[in-house]
C-alpha cells in the first residue's frame, strides 16, 4: 500500500511535459553580527522565453523580480535555525502567444533548519523549509499556500589556490511539497549543478537548473541557466 501511495504521489513526473527555457540570477548577501546571528538579503531577476510560440530567446520576456529577508541564528554541531521574515515576488506568466502576460504579485515567509556535514574536503548541506505563499495579496482573488521545500547539496573543491580562493563543482537537489485548499501534493523537484568561483568573501556560481514541476493538470520541464552572485561581510 505504501508503494502505492509513492508511485501515485510522484506519476506526475514523469506524464507528457511542456518544456520551459528561462534565465535565473540571484544576488545574495549575507552580514555576520556575532558569532551567532547574521542576517541577509537576496534579490532574484529572472526571464523566460515563449514557449507558446516556441520562442528560444530565454531573455525575451520577464519572468519574476523578487526581493527578500534572511535572519540565521547558528547552533552548536553545525545546525542552523533560518529564517525569512518577509518577501516581495512579482511573477509574469505567458497566457499565449500573442506576447500577452498576466502578473501575479504575492508575499512569502518562510522559517526552517540547516545542518551542515563535513565530509573530509566536501561540504554536504541539508536543509527544511517551511514556506507560507501569500498569492495575489493585493487583490480579491487572494490565497494562501504552504510549501515544504527539503534540499540536500554538495560542494566539491576542484582546485584550491589560496585558503580563501578556489573553484568548487556545487549540486543540489529539493523537492517542494505544496498544501493549498487541505490538499497536499507535488509541486516541484529542482536539480541544480554549477561551477563555483570562491574569492575572498564571495562567489560567483554558473550552472544549469532542471525544475520538473506539476501545474494543475499539467507537468512542466523547466530548462534553467542560474547565475548567482553571493557576498559574505
Amino acid at each position: 500500500m505504501k508503494r502505492l501511495i509513492l508511485i501515485s504521489f510522484f506519476i506526475p513526473v514523469f506524464s507528457t511535459a511542456q518544456n520551459h527555457t528561462e534565465f535565473w540570477s540571484k544576488l545574495n548577501t549575507k552580514v555576520t553580527l556575532n558569532k551567532n546571528w547574521s542576517a541577509g538579503m537576496d534579490i532574484q531577476y529572472r526571464r523566460q522565453a515563449d514557449y507558446k510560440s516556441r520562442d528560444k530567446n530565454i531573455f525575451h520576456y520577464p519572468m519574476a523580480t523578487s526581493i527578500r529577508a534572511w535572519v540565521y541564528y547558528s547552533l552548536k554541531n553545525q545546525w542552523q535555525i533560518i529564517l525569512s521574515p518577509i518577501a516581495y515576488f512579482e511573477n509574469d506568466d505567458i497566457l499565449n502567444s500573442n506576447d500577452e502576460v498576466k502578473q501575479t504579485n504575492e508575499l512569502r515567509q518562510m522559517a526552517g533548519l540547516n545542518k551542515t556535514i563535513d565530509l573530509n574536503r566536501i561540504k554536504n548541506k541539508n536543509r527544511f523549509l517551511i514556506e507560507v505563499r501569500y498569492i495575489d495579496f493585493d487583490n480579491n482573488k487572494s490565497y494562501t499556500q504552504f510549501r515544504y521545500r527539503l534540499q540536500n547539496s554538495f560542494t566539491i573543491p576542484l582546485h584550491k589556490k589560496e585558503k580563501t580562493t578556489g573553484i568548487n563543482y556545487f549540486l543540489s537537489n529539493e523537492i517542494l511539497i505544496k498544501n493549498q485548499k487541505h490538499q497536499t501534493i507535488f509541486d516541484q523537484n529542482r536539480i541544480y549543478n554549477a561551477l563555483q568561483w570562491k574569492f575572498m568573501h564571495a562567489d560567483i556560481d554558473l550552472g544549469y537548473q532542471w525544475v520538473v514541476q506539476r501545474n494543475a493538470n499539467t507537468t512542466i520541464h523547466r530548462n534553467q541557466l542560474f547565475v548567482m552572485l553571493n557576498f559574505n561581510i
